[in-house]
């Protein structure tokens, strides 16, 4: 058995139709999980912003659990 990095099923042109299909769940019902999910992560690190900014200001980056944070935010906007 060989480790490998490629995804056998699909050609890399097949990935935009794959991405979003499932035998269990509709397209649209996917994006609309998606959809809850982004504004969870956005609702719950402007909170979280709302709550410490104002006592820490620029302070408020110095844990790397904030910025694991902000950046779950800005990479769910962007998939």
């Amino acid at each position: 058995m060989f480790f490998s990095v490629d995804v056998y099923p699909w050609k890399s042109s097949d990935w935009p139709k794959a991405y979003a299909t499932s035998p269990y769940m509709s397209t649209n019902s996917w994006l609309f999980f998606r959809f809850l999910v982004l504004l969870f992560l956005v609702g719950h690190f402007v909170a979280h912003l709302v709550t410490f900014w104002p006592d820490e200001q620029l302070m408020y980056f110095i844990y790397l659990s904030r910025w694991a944070t902000a950046l779950e935010v800005v990479q769910e906007c962007i998939y």
